[in-house]
């Protein structure tokens, strides 16, 4: 897949598109082709180093937008089926999120 990434702290000139590893869901988690990325001030604090952010670079960017679930864990709360519309948000998850269809 293809992410705004970025490697290192630092003003908007450190942001990259670059092409990175397809996601793999773990246990509980949803797989979202997404069609539409916000990017919002959460992003821009992490990328100056501002806010909290964990695991390794590349830290990719985009923490909300919406797509089509591609797959989904029983009892998630989603839709399992290929192309149901779903939005994403950073204050939800797969627990307790609802689709969109």
């Amino acid at each position: 897949m293809h992410a705004l990434v970025f490697h290192e702290f630092g003003a908007a000139d450190v942001l990259q598109y670059e092409q990175v590893p397809d996601p793999t869901p773990g246990p509980g988690q949803a797989l979202v082709r997404m069609r539409a990325i916000g990017l919002n001030f959460a992003d821009v604090y992490r990328r100056k180093g501002n806010y909290h952010l964990a695991g390794t670079p590349p830290w990719i960017l985009g923490y909300e937008g919406a797509g089509e679930v591609v797959s989904a864990p029983v009892g998630c709360g989603l839709p399992s089926a290929w192309g149901s519309p779903t939005a994403l948000s950073p204050t939800r998850n797969c627990a307790r999120w609802t689709s969109t269809a």
